[in-house]
């Protein structure tokens, strides 16, 4: 299991990123970002199952898009 926590982020523009030099607004990185925390299970390992999820229903055994 891998944790990744990213903070919350402004929507000031990311000056230092060279791919965005002299750009503005949203195409710049001008959006502002919640704080997100993302965690990857693998090699059959599973999440604690969800407070509301009714006995009986099965998780996706695939990635659904």
């Amino acid at each position: 299991m891998v944790t990744y926590q990213f903070p919350a982020r402004s929507a000031e523009v990311q000056a230092n990123n060279s791919h965005v030099k002299g750009q503005q607004g949203p195409g710049a990185g001008g959006v502002e970002m919640p704080p997100v925390k993302l965690v990857w299970y693998d090699g059959g390992l599973r999440p604690p199952r969800p407070e509301g999820l009714p006995d009986g229903v099965r998780w996706a055994t695939t990635a659904v898009c």
